[in-house]
């Protein structure tokens, strides 16, 4: 069974007819499904709207005296609703009921656990909003990028399987709960469904100094979520940075204690680099498998082949940081005189060399990153395009 969760505040105006058209859609389509309203004891008299309709709908009316918050009313929903999947959409008519049916499709033919209704996707669209609320909206998915690569982020429009927030701990502050469910949620695949945002016909938005303040704490709170990529690259640096101190450690140990610089500078050096490379690689390894990407994987086979993957990606960008060094240099005359103030600064302070070399470590961090995430410790969660289902 589907169900609709709709959180409302002062919308009495939009309350019947939002309800006449989710089930005229749920039944033109043979959907099993519920409405399910939580109220935050709007003033208006909207539960009171919702409370008459019951005797012709398959409604639940919940209100809420001692909370409020869109966020924490779409949890209260989702913990009351008696269906299997779980959609949440705004009671203002912004998000049109229309597209339940499409949505419910891809969950129903298992190509996706989470869908998110996206404005930002082929077919999508916003309607009549000032050039103020797109900046917002703008700037406020451009904060969310660190998180998620999907286009819509600041969507309240969404629909998954139950188990998705199951044993998640969400955290209700703010008004973007989709958020925080695209970044938490326990799901393999997403997709994001188009439909064309339109404004309220009554009442008014809810979006204030308020709402926002509290986004931008909840922005920064996921952030540091143990899948954030953001919060996953400040532990591969600080592995990274570990990682240099076992690998020089390790080369003074095999250098002076084994004697290897009686076989002449040149080749002690490169014994004891190779042994000290090899042991900074497996420390990197280890540590990242189990605090940066904690990754749970314990099969012996399953376990090597990661271990090889990580070291061909740590040689890799050796080999692109040498090929970097070497370029720059050797071309400095040529990519020089395109030099703006912010290089012509670090250049004379680092020294021509010392910046090149900065960028290539800074590259090479990246690819190093990059590669282990999506490669070695890959747990991505993918966005499925509507167009390949």
């Amino acid at each position: 069974m589907l169900s609709i969760i709709v959180p409302t505040y002062n919308e009495k105006e939009n309350i019947p007819q939002l309800v006449k058209r989710i089930f005229k859609v749920l039944d033109e389509n043979k959907i099993e499904g519920e409405l399910v309203i939580v109220d935050d004891n709007s003033p208006d008299g909207t539960a009171k709207v919702a409370e008459d309709l019951k005797s012709s709908y398959n409604i639940q009316v919940i209100v809420r005296k001692n909370e409020r918050g869109l966020s924490s009313a779409a949890i209260k929903g989702m913990e009351s609703a008696k269906g299997d999947v779980l959609c949440v959409m705004d009671a203002d008519l912004s998000h049109p009921p229309e597209v339940l049916p499409k949505m419910l499709k891809h969950i129903q033919n298992e190509e996706a656990e989470l869908v998110i209704g996206s404005r930002h996707v082929p077919g999508g669209g916003i309607e009549n909003w000032t050039m103020k609320r797109k900046i917002v909206s703008k700037c406020a998915s451009l904060i969310a990028r660190p998180v998620t690569k999907v286009k819509d982020p600041m969507s309240g429009f969404f629909m998954l399987k139950r188990e998705v927030i199951e044993g998640v701990e969400l955290k209700p502050k703010g008004y973007k709960i989709g958020l925080e469910i695209i970044v938490k949620g326990n799901y393999e695949h997403l997709v994001e469904e188009p439909y064309v945002f339109k404004n309220r016909a009554y009442g008014e938005s809810k979006l204030g100094a308020k709402v926002v303040k509290n986004y931008l704490s909840h922005a920064l709170s996921l952030y540091f979520h143990k899948d954030s990529s953001f919060y996953q690259f400040l532990k591969f640096c600080a592995v990274g940075g570990l990682g240099i101190f076992v690998d020089l450690g390790v080369f003074s140990l095999v250098y002076y204690s084994f004697f290897l610089n009686a076989y002449g500078q040149i080749t002690g050096t490169l014994y004891s680099q190779t042994i000290s490379f090899g042991a900074a690689v497996t420390f990197n390894y280890a540590l990242n498998k189990v605090w940066t990407f904690q990754d749970k994987e314990r099969r012996k086979s399953k376990v090597t082949k990661q271990y090889f993957m990580f070291v061909a990606v740590a040689l890799g960008a050796w080999l692109i940081r040498t090929l970097i060094i070497d370029t720059m240099l050797t071309y400095q005359d040529a990519w020089s005189s395109y030099k703006g103030p912010l290089v012509n600064l670090f250049v004379s302070l680092l020294s021509i060399e010392r910046f090149v070399l900065l960028i290539a470590i800074i590259i090479v961090m990246l690819v190093n990153f990059f590669g282990s995430k999506y490669l070695v410790f890959k747990r991505e969660k993918r966005i499925v395009k509507p167009s390949e289902n």
